[in-house]
């Protein structure tokens, strides 16, 4: 099964728009006939490759150009030509790290950002990844979720649980709205789905950048309810409240969403790691639970969609 991607650059006044199939072993062509072309003018050649006779427009430097099994391993096969070229003045000389295993994808990647203007960095491996996060200065790290060695899911969790903030954009083929919720809740500032559009991958990425890392709150809190997700301490006001396991769970979840209408099952996949099935009872018994503790003007009901976390006093 295979889906496309669309990737747009400009070319002067002109837009160039191609499509490619991205399948279960990564980038090749819609068909064995295929060619690929995406380019960008830039007024000098790009300083790591130089020019080439065969970089289409004047002044375009970087070429990558692949043909059956001539290349490198993990390099673009099949026959597909990228011409792709910085356009200057778009962005400054941000640093970007890649961790994706898919290596045709990664290769993409690496060639597209560079053109864009983006220093790159890249790694296959989960484990590799995070130390690189961990330890490199980059201003936002693009990370897969299926990854060797530890998860994407890990590698945000652990990053921000060391108080790591540098921005992280999640890129992955799991489309789910609970894969999304999951990464998101990990520490992921930002996540795009496969197949993606590369002019707006490369338009979060700078707006990620410009965000920086800043340290994020340690403590949740909405309207006087107060959690701390790695000590587990709760209190409404002054008055500390004390929680089950599975109670903080259920509030974390509600207080990384507040006003948000969260269904049953959402819960149960969050808290629970449950798909459904029936449990619906399960996240009622422990709403009440809860409401008994923090009180229960605090979180409504929304019939037949859910739960929604409110401030009283607002």
């Amino acid at each position: 099964m295979s889906v496309s991607v669309s990737v747009s650059v400009s070319v002067a006044v002109a837009v160039a728009a191609v499509s490619v199939a991205v399948g279960e072993k990564g980038l090749r062509p819609a068909s064995s006939s295929s060619r690929v072309v995406v380019v960008a003018v830039e007024t000098h050649p790009s300083p790591d490759t130089g020019p080439s006779p065969d970089t289409g427009p004047p002044g375009c430097g970087r070429y990558t150009s692949k043909h059956g099994n001539g290349g490198k391993a993990g390099s673009l096969d099949g026959g597909i030509d990228a011409v792709v070229c910085a356009v200057p003045g778009i962005i400054g000389r941000r640093r970007i790290l890649v961790v994706e295993d898919d290596l045709r994808l990664a290769e993409v990647l690496y060639s597209g950002l560079r053109a864009e203007g983006f220093d790159v960095d890249v790694v296959h491996d989960g484990l590799e990844g995070y130390w690189q996060a961990r330890e490199g200065a980059h201003d936002v790290v693009v990370l897969d979720i299926l990854l060797p060695s530890m998860t994407g899911y890990a590698v945000a969790a652990r990053l921000r649980a060391e108080k790591v903030w540098t921005p992280l954009l999640m890129l992955t083929a799991k489309d789910g709205d609970y894969d999304e919720a999951d990464g998101l809740d990990a520490g992921a500032d930002d996540y795009l789905r496969k197949p993606f559009s590369f002019v707006v991958l490369t338009a979060r990425l700078r707006a990620l950048a410009r965000r920086g890392a800043s340290p994020r709150p340690r403590l949740l809190s909405h309207g006087g309810l107060v959690l701390d997700p790695e000590s587990g301490d709760c209190s409404v006001g002054a008055a500390p409240v004390s929680l089950q396991p599975r109670e903080r769970a259920l509030l974390e979840v509600l207080l990384r969403n507040p006003g948000r209408v969260l269904s049953k099952d959402r819960l149960l996949a969050a808290v629970w790691g449950l798909d459904g099935g029936g449990e619906g009872n399960l996240v009622e018994v422990y709403v009440s639970s809860l409401r008994r503790k923090i009180g229960s003007d605090r979180i409504a009901t929304v019939r037949g969609l859910g739960y929604r976390l409110l401030d009283p006093d607002a």
